[in-house]
């Protein structure tokens, strides 16, 4: 009997997922410990991303036209948070290690990447560790922090941004475990998700300078009292504004409309 139950949950939760015409496919690729922070570049049509808890922690590019996975580790470099690619700068990345973003140099096909020089450094509890990030449309470098005790102790992480002319900025503390943010260019608001607080925040987003402002929450996960066994990690948005979620824990994707952010589930694993 529980065998039939649990074939008639997947089947339906198969359906609900596959009406909506989405499909997961698994790529050629090395399995990951937790791979985190995907970055897409056109240019190369590339797919990079980091295994940030792998016994040697590592980045990696699929190479789309290859359909093949190439793993990189760098030296007395145990933990790699993000990866992105240098505009203008062939080979070289910006990779997270720690609280320091550092510019890495890498052919894209070599087991070894190799550290060049550290670009900057955050300035919080040495055991904090750089967590989700991403560049806006100038350029600018968004990201925040995790705590060392992040959904139990104290809060002790921050959200900023880092331009060349300006250098680092620190919109907000109080963060515990810092991770999806994305940009809506129709309506100028970013939206962000600190994992620990269960819910999605939307911000006013100034294009011209980068500030973020009146930031407020929009959703939940939270209701009538009961917290779920997932969290939000990481975040994007398409064409019409809609967000989409991915859950640790949860298995699953889900969409929100920012004007009606009802939980809509998409895709389950």
């Amino acid at each position: 009997m529980c065998r039939l139950t649990y074939l008639i949950c997947w089947s339906l939760a198969f359906f609900a997922c596959s009406v909506l015409g989405y499909r997961i496919k698994l790529l050629k690729s090395p399995r990951s410990t937790v791979g985190e922070v995907p970055h897409w570049d056109a240019k190369t049509r590339s797919l990079y991303y980091v295994d940030i808890a792998g016994y040697n922690s590592s980045i990696l590019r699929y190479n789309y036209d290859e359909n093949r996975v190439y793993v990189a580790t760098i030296d007395d470099a145990p933990n790699l948070l993000f990866i992105l690619p240098i505009n203008c700068a062939k080979n070289y990345f910006l990779v997270g290690i720690g609280l320091k973003a550092v510019i890495v140099y890498w052919d894209g096909r070599s087991a070894k990447a190799k550290r060049c020089w550290t670009l900057f450094e955050i300035k919080e509890n040495a055991t904090n560790v750089i967590n989700d990030i991403k560049t806006d449309e100038r350029g600018r470098f968004y990201g925040g922090t995790k705590s060392v005790d992040p959904c139990g102790g104290m809060p002790t992480g921050g959200f900023y941004k880092y331009n060349k002319l300006k250098g680092l900025h620190k919109f907000f503390g109080n963060v515990s475990i810092s991770n999806g943010l994305t940009w809506v260019r129709q309506t100028n608001k970013f939206y962000y998700a600190d994992s620990c607080t269960y819910d999605i925040k939307e911000f006013d987003y100034n294009p011209e300078n980068g500030d973020l402002t009146n930031g407020r929450q929009i959703y939940s996960l939270i209701q009538n009292g009961f917290t779920p066994d997932y969290i939000f990690d990481g975040m994007t948005n398409d064409r019409d504004g809609n967000l989409y979620l991915a859950t640790f824990g949860g298995s699953k994707i889900v969409k929100f409309n920012p004007r009606y952010p009802i939980e809509s589930p998409i895709i389950c694993f």
